[in-house]
């Protein structure tokens, strides 16, 4: 119990902030804090779950920094929340693209998603003995692959996760708030599936779930707007959320075998609720261990570059500009990395929260400026941008711009990953997001609904 006492206060803690926010931020599932403090919740409870199987001894230090940084968000989003009133009438718009932008957009994405597979298959299969070796090689050794990867179909899962983005609006807009027939509306909803199978054949499943909290996070928005902001949509977003979530965990405990090469090992993560804390709940225990390691050896990391760890998608960005050398980059010695689990778990995970690059980069006080400034930004954009607003060309812009920023927000459990949104893929995928919202977000495309 002792060893473990502070995962409970944690927990206990998480649930108390939960309460706070839930009633200080008129009861929005979707606010930056709330969102985050329950799937951290969740995480917490999972790793309580697995206490006994991993071998948890959670440390002081760990409680305080995670618990120090939760609070520090909710004060970031009470500083940047306005509560205010809908006055405008209530308008609902049906988008309608011509028929050769809708399908030829979503047809690109389908012969995309299919060359990256046959892309995939060419590459690993060189080293392999079956598909699922292929995928998992090429993840495994991506740098080693990735000049032999064809640079146009590269180049295209920027484009499809860019469609994806804008079409998964239009389809919720259409289908659920104008109500339009599934069949008029199959298009829109196209290039989402090729975002989580493009992912799913790429080894990679984080996207998954970024592609998932999209569709929610668009349904709840648009839903609660549909009321006039009267009523949100509680009771709908569950009976949606619980058959897609058990849905994408079906696909993530199924896939284990198929994008991983030592089945062996992988089946040593235990059965279905350990594979599921695996992915949700051992980020927090990779971070204590961390957390314990820079406690121990403070000085270790003293000739660490500047922010290699939040920014290491800038560092790796100016490498390939030939900026900098590659030998000029200091990463940090500890507190980062892949560590064994701990009990009769063969499992290893490298990703701990979104706290641990900042922590590791910038000290506690460093990392509480640092999740300062990301929640206040993103609260101030959310509150005077999306909520209460009413449907236009600039509204429907935000709200997409928003949900690709959102991304930081929706995997605090998991990692910062800022790097990531601010790396050369990140970037690319912006400006083709970008682009896309320039030729296909127009007035002329908005049809008035009754």
């Amino acid at each position: 119990m002792e060893r473990y006492m502070f995962l409970l206060l944690l927990f206990g803690w998480e649930l108390l902030l939960l309460y706070y926010a839930w009633h200080k931020f008129n009861k929005v599932f979707f606010s930056p804090s709330f969102y985050t403090l329950s799937v951290f919740a969740v995480s917490t409870f999972l790793c309580i779950y697995c206490v006994n199987f991993w071998q948890i001894h959670f440390y002081p230090v760990t409680f305080f920094i995670i618990g120090l940084g939760l609070l520090v968000m909710v004060i970031a989003e009470s500083c940047s929340y306005r509560k205010k009133r809908f006055v405008g009438k209530g308008k609902k718009y049906l988008i309608k693209l011509p028929s050769m932008v809708k399908i030829g957009l979503s047809l690109c994405c389908v012969l995309t998603t299919f060359m990256y597979y046959r892309e995939i298959q060419k590459i690993g299969l060189a080293h392999a003995m079956g598909m699922n070796e292929a995928i998992a090689n090429v993840k495994e050794d991506w740098e080693l692959y990735e000049s032999q990867f064809n640079p146009f179909i590269r180049q295209g899962y920027k484009m499809v996760m860019g469609i994806a983005y804008c079409f998964t609006f239009i389809f919720v807009n259409n289908y659920n708030v104008c109500k339009q027939k599934l069949s008029s509306t199959f298009w829109y909803i196209l290039p989402l599936f090729c975002g989580v199978i493009i992912n799913l054949i790429s080894g990679s499943r984080g996207d998954m779930i970024r592609m998932l909290l999209l569709f929610l996070f668009t349904y709840y928005i648009c839903k609660w707007q549909a009321t006039n902001w009267r009523i949100q949509p509680s009771k709908q977003i569950i009976k949606v959320a619980f058959p897609a979530i058990a849905l994408v965990l079906s696909i993530f405990f199924m896939a284990r075998l198929f994008v991983k090469v030592d089945t062996e090992n992988q089946k040593s993560i235990g059965g279905p609720v350990e594979y599921l804390a695996y992915y949700i709940g051992s980020p927090i225990q990779v971070f204590n261990i961390h957390a314990e390691q820079l406690q121990r050896h403070s000085d270790a990391n003293a000739y660490s570059s500047f922010g290699v760890a939040s920014f290491g998608g800038v560092y790796s960005l100016l490498q390939n500009l030939n900026i900098i050398e590659k030998k000029d980059v200091k990463y940090h010695k500890i507190g980062v990395g892949f560590e064994e689990l701990g009990g009769t778990s063969n499992a290893a995970g490298n990703v701990d929260t979104i706290f641990s690059c900042p922590y590791v980069d910038f000290g506690l006080i460093g990392m509480c400026i640092y999740i300062y400034i990301i929640y206040a930004v993103l609260s101030y954009f959310f509150y005077r941008n999306i909520l209460y607003e009413s449907i236009s060309v600039k509204y429907i812009k935000f709200f997409i711009l928003f949900s690709f920023f959102f991304y930081e927000i929706e995997m605090s459990f998991y990692s910062d990953v800022i790097n990531l949104i601010i790396s050369q893929t990140g970037i690319l995928q912006f400006i083709c997001l970008l682009i896309l919202m320039h030729y296909i977000i127009r007035s002329k495309y908005l049809v008035r609904v009754e």
